[in-house]
């Protein structure tokens, strides 16, 4: 068994809300420090992630983010967009959560969320 696998069974982690994000035209959205677990997997598409003290990087499909207390971050479609400062709880329930043109078709999509362990663990 693969030893990350394992340790994430041993947390026990529930789902408190996961979602579709996509994204068109130029867009940027700002996330204030969650004490929850977060993740995301990209599905298509190429964003830019700056998390709080760390370089920004892009991402691209396939690549799978997990940040254990999820710090402040910053996602965009280039460096350029302005940010728009959202709050984690407000999106909790929605089948999908879009950014910039609404009527364009996504060039980004990702399947994202946030997640609690057993206090316990």
């Amino acid at each position: 068994m693969d030893p990350l696998v394992a340790m994430i069974g041993l947390l026990r982690p529930r789902t408190v809300g996961a979602k579709l994000i996509s994204g068109a035209g130029a867009w940027a959205v700002r996330y204030e420090r969650v004490a929850r677990a977060g993740f995301g997997l990209v599905l298509a598409g190429r964003a830019r992630l700056a998390v709080d003290a760390h370089a920004p990087f892009e991402l691209s499909p396939g690549d799978f983010v997990l940040m254990p207390a999820t710090p402040g971050f910053t996602m965009a479609s280039d460096a350029e967009a302005t940010p728009v400062t959202l709050d984690a709880d407000a999106s909790v329930g929605l089948a999908e959560l879009r950014h910039g043109d609404p009527h364009a078709a996504p060039a980004f999509r990702m399947l994202g969320g946030f997640f609690e362990v057993e206090p316990v663990n």
